[in-house]
């Protein structure tokens, strides 16, 4: 498994395992809108020109999430994913217990009909139901 890095900013490092076909996003710190907004979109650029399926988002250094990126992320960002052909999202979350709850609310919220969400404590169990 190789990993080849397409994004590189001190808030959002973005890798691509051609491998098994996971996009691999590692978010740090407090992150602000703009922030957000520069990763995810690269990101939906990079899903729809590369045909990706499957992502894997780790918030395990991740801090607490705005409401205002919780709205920017369950209006625009995962429907725009979803129409570009992103599938299935695993989230490797955090074990500080208000980063969680602020991924569980952004996953609570997301209505949509062709990607699944899921939450998971390990790489390997976000990678296992990613390639299932």
């Amino acid at each position: 498994m190789e990993k080849n890095l397409v994004f590189d900013k001190k808030h959002c490092k973005i890798e691509m395992d051609e491998s098994n076909g996971i996009l691999y996003t590692k978010w740090s710190g407090f992150i602000q809108l703009d922030q957000a907004k520069e990763g995810s979109e690269f990101m939906t650029k990079y899903i729809k020109e590369n045909g990706v399926k499957l992502h894997l988002s780790d918030h395990l250094d991740l801090k607490v999430v705005t409401e205002e990126l919780k709205d920017y992320l369950t209006k625009e960002w995962f429907p725009a994913v979803e129409r570009v052909g992103l599938r299935k999202v695993s989230a490797l979350v955090s074990k500080n217990i208000y980063t969680r709850s602020s991924v569980d609310d952004i996953n609570s919220r997301v209505q949509l009909g062709n990607l699944t969400i899921e939450n998971f404590n390990t790489v390997k169990d976000c990678e296992d139901w990613l390639l299932k």
